[in-house]
């Protein structure tokens, strides 16, 4: 499993989104890939998984498949990402 984030870089979430990914650092070696929202690739990306309302925090499959994803100001926590990045 990766770990796909879209965002706005220059939103008042992309502060509060970089930290958690900082942290989340520390508890796994997956792939995490930080992806603005506001780029071609991004707004392809965000129809692509489905993702309305951001930031959205996309769990992968190998092959690229959406598997989980939170979205929204609520960000979600250490454990959850982790437990499902770990399947």
């Amino acid at each position: 499993m990766n770990l796909a984030i879209l965002y706005h870089p220059d939103s008042e979430y992309a502060r509060p989104t970089e930290e958690l990914v900082e942290e989340l650092k520390s508890h796994t070696d997956r792939k995490i890939e930080f992806i603005d929202v506001d780029s071609k690739e991004g707004t392809e990306k965000a129809v692509n998984y489905g993702a309305m309302d951001y930031p959205a925090f996309v769990v992968l499959t190998e092959d690229g498949q959406v598997y989980n994803m939170w979205q929204g100001s609520t960000l979600p926590s250490i454990g959850d990402i982790v437990s499902y990045l770990n399947i």
